[in-house]
């Protein structure tokens, strides 16, 4: 076990800046400010990477009994079906200590300068392994902008039953919204209903209710209502089944292709506009509930790429955008999609405005162009329920400089993470220069194994 030594550090004196020691608090303040990360499948191992390097990783099959007759055995095949996963996300934070920081003592390093580097790594490991949940949009229970009852639980229950996810391993991440929500059904607050020796309103970990184990995430949020909407509805006596996926409508709403509908609950993506705006047509598979003559169509206005020479697939820098204002933008969390690409992604917390650009959370998928429409999710909480097999987490080293580049590094490994720290001299302007980095690529295994419960 790891423990803290501290000594005075001061202008003359290096012990202040060793990166094994620094690479070992970095790891503890990551361990501590992530939810999601201890409930995802990890894959580690000491062998170097570089950014975009493949690895792979083996997710294993699924063995069936069979009744045995009088004769031999039924050998079945210990098979694992191979999963090549990309190491492009590397995530970094880098800052400068003046003279008159490196006279503080060591703890105080930690504390003013090291603790909130750290923990911003910390934030977007969440946000990431958050954002995968718009890939289980195939199941859900629930309604968006609706609370959260015993009954919608109940529902989840029975979803996460038909979808063969084990019992010992569910997992819900909820929005505090919807933690709030939950927390006013009695189940969740029975003392003999929750066994977590209490913890369950002071911690992030809610407790082991119906089945699951429930926790709140602060990097999963709520998405609210200021994006622009536009109104329409359903315009067909009989209504539509489920499945249905070209709906007439009716209204003064003039939705897009590429933008994102709500319909009593569910969201929907359009891809093609009829007659004017007669009628819409959703992404496959279409309805995933019937809807009936004169529900209301609501769609979350959407804005358009702003770069005339469009983005390469693989992109990962930040895509700039426009279309978007103080009353109309993207926020944390949103759900995004780009014109005809397929892929759903999520919105990573910013330094710049949301209305210009937005870091998403894997490189593009496919190539996009300029003036191609910007799909926002509509309101609500997106709750995550799901296996540890459903995603994968898998990190690797990174190489260290050699000796006689000027600067000190170190790679910490431990509980599935690799942080490099690399220290050095800006010599022009007399800083040091400390850098935390992390390389990793994070996967969907099995879209089956997990669910959302809309709030």
């Amino acid at each position: 076990m790891y423990t803290r030594s501290f000594t005075p550090a001061f202008a003359n004196d290096l012990d202040a800046f060793i990166p094994e020691v620094w690479g070992q608090e970095a790891l503890m303040v990551v361990e501590a400010n992530v939810v999601m990360l201890p409930l995802v499948h990890k894959n580690f191992t000491k062998e170097i990477a570089r950014f975009g390097d493949v690895v792979n990783t083996r997710r294993p099959g699924k063995f069936h009994m069979i009744r045995k007759g009088r004769g031999a055995i039924t050998k079945q095949d210990a098979a694992a079906t191979n999963v090549p996963i990309k190491l492009d996300q590397h995530w970094h934070v880098s800052f400068m200590l003046d003279d008159v920081d490196i006279t503080m003592s060591m703890e105080d390093l930690l504390t003013t300068y090291l603790t909130p580097a750290v923990k911003a790594i910390a934030r977007g490991t969440d946000q990431v392994l958050l954002a995968q949940r718009f890939q289980f949009m195939a199941h859900s229970v629930g309604a968006l902008g609706t609370a959260i009852d015993k009954n919608t639980v109940i529902d989840l229950n029975t979803l996460m039953d038909d979808l063969d996810l084990p019992d010992s391993s569910r997992n819900v991440i909820l929005t505090s919204k919807s933690k709030g929500d939950i927390l006013k059904i009695d189940a969740f607050t029975k003392a003999d209903s929750i066994n977590n020796e209490g913890r369950a309103l002071q911690e992030a970990e809610i407790g082991r209710v119906m089945g699951a184990d429930w926790y709140r995430a602060q990097n999963n949020k709520n998405i609210t209502s200021g994006n622009t909407l536009k109104t329409n509805a359903i315009n067909n006596a009989a209504g539509y089944p489920i499945g249905a996926t070209v709906l007439t409508v009716d209204g003064a709403g003039t939705p897009v292709s590429g933008e994102w509908c709500v319909i009593n609950g569910k969201p929907y993506r359009i891809v093609a506009i009829g007659g004017g705006v007669t009628s819409i047509t959703l992404e496959s598979p279409g309805l995933v509930e019937a809807v009936s003559d004169n529900d209301v169509v609501t769609t979350t206005t959407g804005g358009a790429i702003n770069f005339g020479a469009g983005y390469e697939a693989e992109t990962y820098i930040p895509i700039a955008w426009d279309g978007f204002d103080a009353s109309n933008k993207p926020q944390n969390g949103s759900l995004v999609s780009i014109a005809t690409d397929t892929g759903y992604y999520g919105l990573l917390e910013s330094s710049a405005s949301y209305t210009t650009e937005g870091t998403l959370d894997r490189p593009l998928e496919v190539t996009c162009n300029d003036n191609d429409v910007v799909g926002l999710g509509p309101n609500g909480s997106y709750n995550l329920a799901f296996h540890p097999e459903a995603i994968g987490f898998i990190t690797r080293p990174l190489a260290t400089p050699p000796d006689g580049f000027g600067v000190r590094s170190a790679v910490i490994n431990a509980n599935g993470l690799a942080i490099r720290v690399t220290i050095g001299v800006d010599q022009t302007n007399q800083q040091t220069i400390v850098t935390l980095d992390l390389l990793a690529g994070v996967e969907v295994f099995n879209a089956n194994l997990g669910a959302l419960l809309y709030g």
